[in-house]
């Protein structure tokens, strides 16, 4: 923003480094720097194309992306391969961007940041910064066209939230500010409430289980929210447990006394195979190959997840297996349980 209205352009090298680094994390933040380029051009810009410095800022954010782009070439490219399984849904993606959009932007204030993006593309006052708006609204066409999850780009709906809050003071100022003042107040509250209902732990387990919310996986062994043991009272077996890697995440953050987790899903499995004196294998959850007689010997189904409170989700009677036997040793079977979505 400062820049776009005149500031010492040098701090484009500032821009540059944050991108980099987010980059490191996230290939997604290409979306928004396409937007703003293009935002650039479409309206006008030409004295921050002409400078130097926004062009050290984008060599300066390649060079920090470029770790994760030759670890993504000498490892298949997982991320593309990640993105096209996501596409795989891509209608139920883009059906989920309005409902996000009007949640995230506060259920009673959606109006404001439609007054935001009118103000943004039309109020002369906003000529400086309108490539920032066309960046917003191309990240997030961006994400839709390529099949991304909505809330990819949702970040870019803040300038135009803050934007909102200009047409917002400007209407307070017309008069009965008070009066105005009291119900934006009490929208605010009441959208805050209900984001907060909808989306945070702040509901007892009891009346979140009795209420329409729930959508947090279950877990086994030891798991605290929807925690427990399994059905039936039964332990599950001492072993290397194997899992999908939102099983394996939630037992190493929540979990007591277990074995070592390993997961072959998604990155869980670039952190490489358990060692080779593990042939005990306790798996739990979703994550199962459609015939595991290609690896064990035998496996045999000895408890189901529950989370203990009848809540129905992803997790909620997911099997708990004991496999023994390794049919090959854990370095040479690794590549074929490896799973992406």
């Amino acid at each position: 923003m400062r820049l776009l209205a005149g500031a010492d352009r040098r701090l484009w090298l500032v821009v540059g480094l944050a991108a980099g680094t987010g980059l490191e994390n996230k290939d997604t933040l290409l979306f928004l720097a396409a937007g703003l380029a293009m935002g650039l051009v479409l309206t006008r810009r030409w004295d921050v194309v002409r400078s130097p410095w926004p062009w050290a800022a984008t060599g300066i954010a390649l060079l920090l992306w470029a770790p994760n782009l030759a670890w993504q070439a000498t490892n298949g490219w997982p991320q593309l391969t990640m993105a096209s399984r996501i596409a795989g849904y891509a209608a139920d993606n883009r059906a989920q961007i309005v409902p996000l959009l009007w949640l995230f932007t506060g259920p009673l204030l959606f109006v404001v940041s439609a007054a935001g993006v009118a103000w943004v593309f039309r109020s002369r006052d906003a000529a400086r910064w309108r490539a920032i708006g066309v960046a917003g609204l191309l990240a997030l066409a961006l994400a839709a066209v390529t099949g991304g999850k909505a809330y990819y780009a949702i970040g870019g709906v803040a300038v135009f939230m803050a934007a909102g809050s200009i047409v917002v003071d400007r209407w307070l100022a017309r008069g009965h500010a008070r009066l105005k003042g009291a119900g934006f107040a009490v929208a605010a509250a009441m959208s805050g409430v209900l984001i907060g209902y909808l989306t945070l732990p702040v509901l007892p387990l009891t009346a979140y289980a009795a209420s329409s919310l729930p959508t947090a996986a279950g877990i086994c062994l030891h798991g605290r929210r929807g925690g427990g043991r399994p059905a039936g009272g039964r332990a599950c077996p001492s072993g290397d447990p194997d899992y999908d890697y939102s099983e394996a995440s939630a037992l190493v953050l929540l979990g007591s006394g277990l074995p070592p987790v390993y997961s072959g899903h998604n990155a869980y499995w670039a952190w490489g195979p358990p060692p080779a004196r593990r042939t005990v294998i306790v798996h739990v959850g979703d994550w199962r190959p459609a015939d595991w007689s290609r690896f064990f010997i035998g496996c045999h189904d000895v408890a189901r997840i529950d989370n203990g409170l009848g809540i129905q989700n992803g997790e909620q009677g997911k099997a708990v297996s004991v496999c023994t036997g390794l049919k090959a040793p854990w370095t040479s079977m690794w590549s074929g349980l490896r799973t992406i979505s």
